[in-house]
């Protein structure tokens, strides 16, 4: 079974979070409760949001997940050091664009058409932010650096 909502924290701190279909409510809840523990943890994090395969989620969930940022938003500045996503068709790049529209994200973001892409912006904001081993991990796991790849 394909879980519409993918969250892969085995790179702390990256969070990869892949949309995949379409997502019910119940599994949209069950994505931003799990956002609300990474947020608590208390430690600064980047997340990559593919939604490469996403399907059209509607108004209801968009609006959900604009109140939970207008709530969260403190946090997510404080411990969100940077986020990006990969949109790779019309609808993704519409779909994020009016959620930006209708909520402004609080902490530095940006769009991008591939995963190595938004690995080497996320992990330029972990440098950045004071976490050069850990982007450098990132990196080196991915194959980012020439010569040397993990895993």
């Amino acid at each position: 079974m394909v879980v519409p909502i993918h969250m892969d924290e085995s790179l702390w701190p990256l969070v990869v979070v892949r949309f995949t279909g379409v997502a019910s409510a119940s599994d949209f809840e069950s994505y931003l409760a799990r956002l609300k523990v990474l947020l608590e943890r208390g430690e600064p994090f980047v997340v990559i949001t593919d939604t490469s395969q996403m399907s059209w989620h509607g108004p209801a969930l968009r609006q959900r997940q604009v109140e939970w940022i207008q709530q969260h938003a403190g946090a997510m500045r404080e411990w969100v050091l940077g986020h990006a996503t990969i949109a790779t068709s019309t609808f993704a790049r519409l779909s994020v664009s009016i959620l930006r529209h209708l909520q402004p994200m609080p902490m530095p973001h940006t769009d991008v058409a591939d995963l190595p892409s938004a690995l080497m912006w996320v992990t330029e904001r972990l440098r950045k932010g004071g976490h050069a081993t850990e982007a450098e991990r990132i990196r080196r796991h991915f194959g980012l650096v020439p010569g040397l790849r993990e895993g």
